[in-house]
C-alpha cells in the first residue's frame, strides 16, 4: 500500500510538471488554481504520512523529496503566472500607457488621453462617453480610459481649460453646462485620419456635440463613478455634452447615442482621444 502510494504520488508531480511546460510552450496562464489545489493535496498526504508511525525510513525520504519537488514546481507555476499576467498588463500606444495615460501640450492646449475601445456600445446604446476603467461606471462607457477624474481635470486645466462649475446636483435637470469648449478628435494605428468625436458617436437626434469642461472634481472624487465624458449635461463627468441637459438619455429619452461602428475599429483596439480648447 505504501509503494502504491508513493507510486500514485510521483505520478501526480510528474503530471503537474508537464502540464507546467506543456502550458509554457503554448504561450497561455498557467491555472493558479491547479497549483494551490496541489499544494493542499500535498498538506493534506504530508498529514496522513505523518500519523503513519511505521512508515519506513526509505519511504520517509522519498516522501520528502517528492514533496520538495511538488512544492518548488508550485512556486516556480505561480511565478510563471505573476510573471505573464504582468506582461499582459502592461499596455501602450502612440508614446501613452496605462502606467502614464495623458499628455499635455500646453502651448498647442491639447490634453491627448489613451483609451480602449468597448465594443459593446458599437451597438447598445450609452450616455457615458469615456469613463475611468476602475469607476464604478467603468464598463458603461464607448471608451474605457486609464487616466483617473483629477488626472484629467488637472491635465486640462493645465493646457489651459476653465471649468464651468455650474452644475449641481439639484439644477441637473434644467440646466447646460458650461466652461471651455472642447474640440474632441479619436486616433488609433490604421485609422485613416483623425475622427472628430461627431463622426465616431452617432446622435439619434443628428445633433452636433456640444463638449464643454464642466469641472465637477469634488463630485467626481465623491461619487467615484470615474466618469470622464458625459453626452448629457451632468454634475459628475469632467466634460459633458452642453446639447442636451441630464437625464435627457437614461431618464426622458429624447436622445440615444452609440459608438459609429462603420468608423471605430475592433473591441478591446487601443486609441488616442485629443481634447483641443478652443474658447
Amino acid at each position: 500500500m505504501k509503494a502504491l502510494r508513493c507510486a500514485l504520488f510521483y505520478n501526480s508531480v510528474w503530471r503537474a510538471w508537464r502540464c507546467l511546460f506543456s502550458s509554457s510552450s503554448q504561450n497561455s496562464t498557467p491555472d493558479t488554481n491547479m497549483w494551490i489545489c496541489l499544494l493542499r493535496a500535498a498538506a493534506r498526504l504530508l498529514t496522513q504520512k505523518m500519523k503513519d508511525r511505521t512508515m519506513s525510513q526509505h519511504y520517509s525520504v522519498s516522501w520528502k523529496k517528492g514533496l520538495a519537488a511538488l512544492c518548488l514546481l508550485a512556486v516556480a507555476g505561480l511565478s510563471g503566472c505573476d510573471q505573464k499576467e504582468n506582461a499582459a498588463a502592461k499596455v501602450e500606444y502612440d508614446g501613452l500607457s496605462n502606467s502614464q495615460p495623458l499628455r499635455v501640450d500646453a502651448n498647442n492646449h491639447t490634453v491627448t488621453m489613451l483609451v480602449q475601445i468597448n465594443g459593446r456600445f458599437l451597438t447598445d446604446d450609452t450616455r457615458h462617453g469615456i469613463v475611468f476603467k476602475d469607476g464604478s461606471n467603468g464598463h458603461k462607457s464607448l471608451f474605457m480610459a486609464y487616466a483617473t477624474p483629477k488626472a484629467f481635470y488637472e491635465a486640462l486645466k493645465e493646457a489651459g481649460g476653465t471649468p464651468g462649475e455650474n452644475m449641481t446636483m439639484d439644477n441637473k435637470e434644467t440646466t447646460h453646462v458650461t466652461g471651455s469648449k472642447l474640440d474632441i478628435s479619436v486616433n488609433w494605428q490604421g485609422a485613416a485620419k483623425a475622427y472628430s468625436f461627431d463622426e465616431v458617436i452617432v446622435d439619434s437626434n443628428g445633433k452636433k456635440l456640444d463638449m464643454r469642461f464642466g469641472g465637477n472634481l469634488t463630485a467626481a472624487e465623491e461619487k467615484k463613478t470615474g466618469c470622464l465624458v458625459c453626452l448629457d449635461s451632468c454634475p459628475v463627468g469632467i466634460v459633458s455634452n452642453a446639447t442636451y441637459t441630464y437625464g435627457a438619455v437614461e431618464k426622458r429619452g429624447e436622445v440615444k447615442f452609440k459608438g459609429n461602428a462603420s468608423v471605430l475599429p475592433a473591441d478591446n483596439t487601443l486609441a488616442t482621444v485629443t481634447f483641443k480648447i478652443t474658447e
